[in-house]
C-alpha cells in the first residue's frame, strides 16, 4: 500500500471513529430533568396569575385577560396578519375576476 494510500485509511478511520463515538453522558439524571424544565419554561410566553399561557408564535401571542386578577390566556393575532389575509384574499378574487374575463 502507498504512503498516500495509508494516509488515506488514516484520515477516513478517524473521521469514522469521531463520528460513531457517543456524545458524553450527563453527569445526572437531575441534570437531563434540569434541561427539560428550562426548555419547557423558554417555550411558554407568560404568566397570567399562576397560570403558565401556551407558546407564542409569529401568528399569535397570548395576553392575559378576564376578571380583575387576569387570570385567563387569551390568543390574540399578530398586528400584520389580518391585513395580509384580506390582501391574499382580494388578491385571489382579483385573479379569478380576471380569468373570467380573460376567457370571454
Amino acid at each position: 500500500m502507498s504512503t498516500s494510500g495509508k494516509l488515506l485509511f488514516l484520515v477516513i478511520t478517524i473521521a469514522l471513529v469521531v463520528i460513531v463515538l457517543p456524545a458524553p453522558a450527563p453527569e445526572s439524571i437531575f441534570d437531563d430533568i434540569d434541561n427539560v424544565v428550562e426548555d419547557t419554561v423558554r417555550k411558554f410566553s407568560k404568566y397570567c396569575g399562576n397560570k403558565l399561557c401556551s407558546e407564542s408564535s409569529p401568528f399569535h401571542y397570548y395576553e392575559c385577560c378576564g376578571d380583575i386578577l387576569s387570570t385567563k390566556c387569551c390568543l390574540r393575532l399578530q398586528d400584520w396578519v389580518i391585513p395580509a389575509a384580506v390582501g391574499v384574499g382580494v388578491f385571489l378574487l382579483g385573479a379569478c375576476v380576471a380569468s373570467c374575463f380573460q376567457c370571454r
